[in-house]
């Protein structure tokens, strides 16, 4: 007797294994994206903070700060970012220190966020030049 055999369909083993590939690549999606967003949540916060900054360090740059005033502070309204500027003079193991008339510019933020004290510095550079003595 000869017996003929039908197969009409996929066996139990290649439908699991298909599965399990296919939860594998859906796995490494998922957590591809989950990392994306948490990577794009943590840029926009530190661009949040930043865009602050530099309008505070271009509103002292157009105002143009007495000499004698080497520190302005300054809070944010909206996420209550306490913001400081500072003009000072570069250090003299800097290897910037030998251009006379160079001075530093620094603007630092700082805000609590999770219960932690953040700080966020921007820093530039503005140059004096020297007068020139007129021989008359």
């Amino acid at each position: 007797m000869s017996f003929k055999v039908l197969r009409n369909g996929f066996a139990l083993v290649e439908v699991m294994l298909s599965i399990t590939v296919i939860g594998l690549v859906l796995t490494t999606l998922l957590v591809l994206q989950a990392t994306v967003f948490r990577k794009v949540v943590i840029n926009t916060f530190r661009i949040d903070r930043l865009y602050p900054l530099k309008a505070f360090l271009m509103q002292i740059a157009m105002d143009t700060p007495k000499k004698d005033q080497k520190r302005i502070e300054k809070t944010h309204e909206l996420s209550d970012m306490k913001m400081t500027y500072e003009h000072a003079s570069l250090k003299k193991n800097s290897a910037l220190s030998r251009f006379e008339g160079l001075y530093q510019k620094k603007v630092a933020g700082s805000w609590m966020e999770q219960n932690k004290q953040r700080t966020l510095e921007l820093i530039t550079y503005g140059f004096n030049p020297r007068e020139k003595k007129s021989d008359e």
